[in-house]
């Protein structure tokens, strides 16, 4: 992850449940991380995640005329044999 200036850092206060902060512990625990670090990094995944699903209808599209493709290749040569 690239650095961070201090001068784009914004101190944000958030109530959280006590289950999602122990597990956001446990995560930093177990990837060596300082807790503040690890609720960037899961922020950012889950920001990344939305985004990838966000694009999902355009991978089905490009799949779709892919697909399209292929098969009138696939009927064109058909057709020649």
């Amino acid at each position: 992850m690239a650095q961070i200036e201090k001068r784009d850092i914004l101190r944000v206060s958030v109530n959280l449940p006590r289950q999602m902060v122990n597990k956001v512990k446990d995560y930093a625990l177990d990837m060596g991380l300082p807790i503040t670090q690890a609720y960037t990094v899961l922020i950012n995944m889950g920001l990344e995640h939305r985004e990838l699903v966000n694009s999902i209808p355009d991978l089905i599209r490009s799949a779709n005329s892919l697909q399209d493709i292929y098969e009138k290749s696939e009927s064109s040569s058909s057709d020649n044999n």
